[in-house]
Parts: structure tokens; C-alpha cells; sequence
């Protein structure tokens, strides 16, 4: 954890880990970290005066337990930290270009009621590995309930299932034996840990051997009844206004999988030049001489992959369909890609970086490790986690 870091003075050279246990609810993060007058608060408030900044990265959860409770995937008007989205308004797009980020959403929310209130509603990162799989969950069990609903191997629904499952066990998920539980007709929740999440979602062009695409000879190949919206259209450069459920399905998946892999790009940018600042000499060892994260061409693509996600998402399954965290890689994501100062999600980033950053990322199951770990000066990156459930 400490990667070879020296340490001398507590005030100056490194800071506490605390470790607790117990759920990821308002009571026990309360007791623990102690809220606005608490050590962690207190911590983050002073050395904020010193030049820090401090971001934490979490699943929904604990974010919302941290910043007050309340948030609601199935409420009308409180399913994002964020913003102030309503099961209306998240199906809206532009009227010039007919794409989601034409509405220009911004992170807005205050929360009065938070633990950590010295650090702002923009600096709490969703962690991407989770929402990633929690998406996968999502859209696998929509595919699952087409599967029953629409069976296309001789009209046979069972055999439509059995395929879905052959294309995804010939990929080795659970050493090829990955199942779905069903509570007589009910279908159980569908849980993956990431390595399953991306082995389902990847493309066959991922693979160094020939797998099918999860969607073969699952998804109907058949017109999709309704017409692509124009803005989708255009955005798609799709040639018809028509398009077959198995085509449609496809781009859902693809542009799930697109943004994932922009996601967790983490590159080294001392070995491309692409990432070298203006006036810097080549090869500088100097970390401030360097942009980290992606590039603003990629963010310019991952909105792009956003737009149509949301867009096709929102044709197929309609808009109760555009769950929370959905809602947050289309609209938040974006945001929080061109203001981080390391332009990521994922803490990596932050191993050359010669700025004081602190890094909080939490992910809960039965143990809380809350605090950060560094040098004050040539920061290495400093992270705490306790184990994570994906």
C-alpha cells in the first residue's frame, strides 16, 4: 500500500488509515467518520487550506449515505447525486442535433446533510468498474427477458435462452458454466464481478479466438418497429431509418463496450508526445510538464458513444429503462472526464503526478478502509480501499 514511500512526520510526510466495520449506511459512516466536526472532515478541510484536493470514489451507495441519504433509483426526481434529472426529463435530447448532450447537464446538487461537506458534490467520482457491471447486469437481463418474451430458435423461448447462454459459456464465464437462477418464473438478480461483466460485453474482435457475438442467433432479425429519430440517425450515420432488433441490440452493446475500454485507458504520458504540454521538452521528467488521462479528442468520443448509448437505449427499451447509473455515465461522466485534473476515473492516473491530490476510493463490503495514504511533495499515488465486491 505504501509503495516504497518514506515517512518521517505525520504533519508533513503521510496520513492516518482508519478501518471500521460494518454496513455502508447513514448510522455507521456517521459513528465512524463523525460527519462536518469529525477527524476525516476536519483533515480534509485543513489541508485543503495547503493547496490539497481530495476526491472520493465510490458506488452510488456509499456516495449517498456520505451526502445524506434519500437517493432513490425508483423515485421520480431523486435518482442522482448529481443533478436534478426526473424519470421525465431523462429521455430528453436536443432539438438542433436530437442527442442527449445538447442538454448540457451540469453537476449541481448541494448537500447540506453531508459528512464530508469540505468536499464539493463535483468531486465525488463514481467508481466506473461498478457502474460498468451494474450496467451489464442490466442490459443482460433485458436481453434475458427478450429471450422469454420473444424466442426466435424455432419459436421456441427455451431454446432462445439455452443459445444466450451457450454464447456467453463458450467465452469461459464462470469456467463455462455460468447460469441464470429463476425463483419459479421469476427471474433472480443477475450478478457479475467485472472480469464476467467484460468478457460478456466485449465484442468477438476482442478475443484472440473466434466466439460469436453474445447476440447470435438470440436477438430477433427483424425490422424494429419504430423509426430511428432522425438525431439518432444522423448521429449513428446510419444509411435507413430502419434497423433490425439484432443491429440495434448490437450498437447498444458495442457502444456499452466503447466507453468501458475509454474508461480505464491509463496511459504512461512520458512515452507519447501526444501527451506532452506545450513549451515542455520531450522526455521531461517533470510530471506537471504532461496531461494524464484521456485526451480531449477521447472525451469527444466518449460523449459521442454516450449520445448514441443513450439514444438507442432510450428507442429499444424506452425511458424507464435509463437507470441511474446509465443516467450518470451519459451525463455526469463527460463532465467529470474534462474537469478532474487527471481527466479519468480511475486513481492510476495518479502515480506521476506532481501535484498534492488526495484519493479516497471506498468500496464496501464487510470492512471500511477510509483515509489516504502519500508523500506531501512528487506525490506517488496514495489510495485506500477495503476489498471489493466486483
Amino acid at each position: 500500500m505504501f509503495h516504497d514511500c518514506s515517512f518521517q512526520s505525520p504533519e508533513e510526510n503521510y496520513w492516518p488509515v482508519h478501518i471500521f466495520y460494518g454496513s455502508d449506511s447513514r448510522l455507521n459512516l456517521d459513528l465512524n467518520i463523525g460527519g462536518g466536526e469529525g477527524y476525516l472532515n476536519s483533515w480534509i478541510d485543513k489541508t485543503a487550506q495547503k493547496g490539497h484536493k481530495t476526491f472520493v470514489a465510490s458506488d452510488n451507495m456509499f456516495a449517498n449515505a456520505i451526502l445524506g441519504g434519500g437517493l432513490d433509483p425508483k423515485s421520480s426526481d431523486n435518482f442522482s447525486i448529481y443533478a436534478f434529472e426526473t424519470t421525465s426529463t431523462r429521455s430528453e435530447v436536443g432539438e438542433n442535433s436530437g442527442v442527449r448532450s445538447e442538454m448540457k447537464r451540469k453537476i449541481e446538487r448541494e448537500h447540506p446533510e453531508s459528512l464530508l461537506p469540505a468536499v464539493p458534490t463535483n468531486h465525488f467520482i463514481p467508481c466506473a468498474n461498478h457502474m460498468f457491471v451494474r450496467i451489464t447486469e442490466h442490459l443482460l437481463t433485458l436481453r434475458v427477458m427478450s429471450c422469454l418474451n420473444e424466442g426466435i430458435v424455432s419459436n421456441d423461448k427455451s431454446a432462445t435462452l439455452t443459445k444466450l447462454l451457450s454464447n456467453i459459456n463458450i467465452r469461459g464465464v464462470r469456467g463455462g458454466h455460468f447460469q441464470l437462477k429463476f425463483d419459479g418464473p421469476k427471474l433472480e438478480p443477475v450478478s457479475l464481478n467485472v472480469s464476467h461483466a467484460e468478457t460478456i460485453s466485449a465484442p468477438p474482435e476482442a478475443f484472440s479466438t473466434v466466439f460469436p457475438h453474445i447476440l447470435d442467433g438470440v436477438a430477433l432479425n427483424e425490422q424494429f418497429p419504430q423509426q430511428l429519430p432522425s438525431g439518432l440517425q444522423a448521429a449513428l450515420g446510419w444509411q435507413a431509418n430502419s434497423i433490425t432488433y439484432y443491429d440495434l441490440e448490437k450498437k447498444i452493446w458495442e457502444t456499452h463496450w466503447k466507453m468501458h475500454v475509454l474508461c480505464r485507458k491509463d496511459p504512461d504520458p512520458r512515452k507519447s508526445a501526444m501527451y506532452l504540454l506545450p513549451g515542455s521538452s520531450p522526455g521531461s521528467q517533470t510530471a506537471t510538464d504532461y496531461r494524464f488521462g484521456l485526451l480531449n479528442t477521447e472525451i469527444e468520443e466518449y460523449i459521442r458513444l454516450a449520445d448514441l448509448h443513450h439514444g438507442l437505449v432510450l428507442l429499444r427499451y424506452g425511458s424507464s429503462r435509463l437507470y441511474p447509473y446509465l443516467m450518470t455515465r451519459v451525463d455526469i461522466v463527460p463532465i467529470l472526464l474534462k474537469e478532474l485534473p487527471f481527466h479519468s476515473l480511475f486513481v492510476e492516473v495518479l502515480r506521476v503526478v506532481n501535484t498534492v491530490i488526495t484519493f479516497i476510493s471506498v468500496f464496501i463490503m464487510d470492512i471500511h478502509l477510509v483515509g489516504v495514504v502519500g508523500v506531501r511533495k512528487n506525490l506517488s499515488w496514495h489510495c485506500l480501499s477495503g476489498p471489493t465486491g466486483a
